[in-house]
């Protein structure tokens, strides 16, 4: 109960939140909670109460109340007297009392694998391709959900990689895409959209459909997000999927910064092996399906390689079998990997084979393995072939339009 002297004063103050600042119950009901536990704990008249009265029922609140809450409380008991200061004339003894400072969190994260596997969506019907739509375009430009289902047709343009996005306040911005998203989104615009309209029902410009044929929600998207992620045993949830998809983005950008070293997510021992063994497996792939076969990304962490190659085709049990067989030969044969600085224009006429030529220096290395592999390479990779261990694929899959992808490990 709140003694009979502090009463008047707590009644005027709720007054004027109701009145004059036009609080909500709730929020009053809030603040005259706070008050109230503050004034019964404290057994003193208003007049009589000093900060240190107030320095003593945040300690007493330390060991039962998180952060949030204490602050809340403080925040109640400091507007109370900033109001009997002002309507009152009393002295404000709360004005140097300070929030406590808030632990700053890590941010959660997706996983790499748990990413690569939310990604890995098998394109059977028209709704596959535009989910997958969805996930790369999401994933290669950190839109927003709202962002997102707002698209049109004529905001992107996959000639140049942009999307032109409105964000709050109709401000426009240009997000420039990946290859991955720019050649799933052609796909769906190209192939699949159309078939998501509904007979009898006007068409709409909106760049993502949904299974009525017309714009996608907010809701929508994510209830399509969850289903995915449920059927992979991923744990998100609407809050908390775009702030861990966009951590993960981060993480995956800062570790990829070296992304013309080969793709390498670090510089360890592991990574550095994965690293050699994908210029066996390019070499291995150009003798199974033929020398027009390149390179077109790689992506390399301590678990396993994911190599992209332009393909127009599954690969079959055979060829998958000769190109592990091949690759493990290679390494037992203990191929020593040399490297060998020279001028850019003078390595490609010695051979070597490269990927993006324009983001390399004049100067430039190549890595050869015998004669087996000859690369413009930032490394850094093994002294040995006998140092990888056993290749072994996991999985091999379409990445986009005339492009497939194996995932391997070295066991």
């Amino acid at each position: 109960m709140i003694d009979i002297e502090n009463k008047e004063f707590v009644d005027d103050f709720s007054d004027y939140l109701r009145i004059d600042k036009n609080y909500s119950e709730n929020t009053v009901e809030s603040y005259m909670r706070d008050l109230k536990y503050f004034l019964t704990y404290t057994d003193k008249e208003i007049l009589n109460i000093t900060k240190k009265d107030i320095d003593n029922y945040i300690l007493h609140l330390l060991p039962s109340y998180n952060e949030s809450s204490i602050n809340r409380i403080i925040a109640s008991i400091k507007s109370f007297y900033k109001y009997l200061a002002v309507y009152k004339g009393f002295i404000n003894i709360s004005e140097d009392v300070e929030c406590l400072q808030r632990k700053k969190k890590l941010p959660k994260y997706l996983s790499i694998e748990e990413v690569d596997n939310l990604l890995d969506i098998e394109l059977i019907t028209p709704f596959d391709h535009r989910n997958k739509a969805i996930l790369e375009l999401m994933y290669s430009t950190g839109l927003r959900a709202s962002e997102l289902i707002n698209l049109e047709l004529n905001n992107v343009d996959t000639l140049n990689m942009v999307v032109h996005v409105y964000g709050k306040g109709s401000k426009e911005r240009i997000v420039p895409m990946s290859k991955i998203a720019v050649n799933y989104l052609d796909m769906y615009i190209n192939n699949y959209r159309e078939e998501l309209f509904v007979k009898g029902k006007p068409k709409t410009d909106a760049l993502f459909l949904n299974n009525h044929g017309t714009k996608m929600t907010r809701q929508g998207l994510y209830k399509i997000i969850g289903k995915i992620a449920h059927e992979k045993n991923i744990k998100v949830d609407e809050k908390g999927f775009e702030e861990k998809f966009k951590a993960h983005q981060e993480l995956s950008r800062s570790s990829s910064a070296g992304q013309f070293k080969g793709g390498l997510g670090g510089n360890g021992e592991i990574e550095t092996k994965y690293h050699t063994a994908t210029h066996l497996l390019n070499a291995a792939l150009k003798v199974v399906l033929g020398p027009d076969v390149h390179q077109r990304g790689s992506n390399i962490t301590a678990e396993r390689m994911r190599f992209d190659f332009n393909c127009d085709h599954k690969l079959s049990d055979e060829e998958k079998e000769k190109i592990e067989n091949l690759v493990n030969t290679w390494i037992k044969e203990s191929i020593p990997v040399t490297s060998e600085e020279m001028n850019k224009d003078e390595a490609i006429k010695s051979g070597a084979e490269c990927m993006f030529i324009e983001k390399y220096p004049d100067i430039v290395t190549v890595y050869s393995i015998g004669n087996v592999s000859k690369e413009l390479c930032g490394g850094p990779h093994v002294k040995n072939t006998s140092e990888l261990g056993h290749f072994k694929i996991k999985k091999e899959e379409a990445s986009s339009a005339g492009v497939r992808r194996i995932k391997a490990v070295l066991e």
